[in-house]
């Protein structure tokens, strides 16, 4: 149960973040085909942020890694 209202918050903050930052709800067309090419584009452009986000935290972590073992490195050899 509780794995199913974790899955449904993240759901819901990836859906309001769509609305609110990318512009879901901003469509003002009348056509079908309009309306899908608007959340065709809102979709890449968040599948793009995503995978941003995620390239920037590996990056910082493997930093973090690379500080550490220099850090290690250091100490052994004084």
């Amino acid at each position: 149960m509780v794995r199913l209202f974790h899955e449904r918050f993240w759901i819901e903050q990836g859906y309001q973040q769509l609305k609110e930052e990318l512009g879901l709800d901003h469509h003002e067309g009348r056509s079908w085909h309009g309306w899908h090419r608007h959340v065709l584009l809102v979709f890449l452009a968040f599948g793009y942020l995503t995978l941003q986000r995620i390239q920037e935290k590996k990056r910082l972590q493997q930093a973090w890694w690379n500080q550490r073992m220099e850090m290690a490195t250091t100490s052994l050899v004084q």
